[in-house]
């Protein structure tokens, strides 16, 4: 029997609870749009989330190695800092991914080995093997 949107909906917050326990509404919202816009400042976050700077910038030090370890920021010019999402964040990506049944590059039935419900090795990012999955949203 096929799974049921009730059963997606609670995998994926299971996923997000796994990964990121704590993690608010925008917090999430601010992981998603790093995850679509890879190198995006701290300033577009803002903007696209509508929120005000101290709330950013406390959201993305949440999302940053000091919180949940799903953002990575880059130093550049001056004050700017790139933001990708980290390994640890393109895993979650991954998986939710899998979840919803998107952005799969392979067959399917090379998905039928993959087991999101255990942590893959160390080191290994499901999300970066293009031989599984498409992380380039365009």
């Amino acid at each position: 029997m096929a799974d049921s949107h009730v059963d997606r909906l609670r995998a994926i917050y299971d996923a997000l609870a796994t990964a990121a326990p704590g993690i608010s509404h925008d917090e999430y919202r601010a992981f998603l749009h790093v995850a679509d816009h890879p190198g995006a400042s701290q300033r577009e976050v803002q903007d696209a989330l509508g929120i005000p700077q101290s709330s950013a910038s406390r959201h993305l030090a949440n999302l940053n190695g000091s919180g949940f370890g799903l953002v990575d920021a880059e130093a550049c010019l001056g004050k700017r800092t790139n933001l990708r999402l980290s390994p640890k964040g393109r895993q979650l990506l991954a998986q939710l991914a899998l979840i919803l049944g998107c952005f799969v590059a392979a067959h399917c039935s090379l998905l039928d080995d993959i087991d999101c419900s255990t942590p893959s090795p160390p080191g290994y990012d499901r999300c970066a093997d293009p031989a599984t999955f498409s992380c380039d949203l365009s």
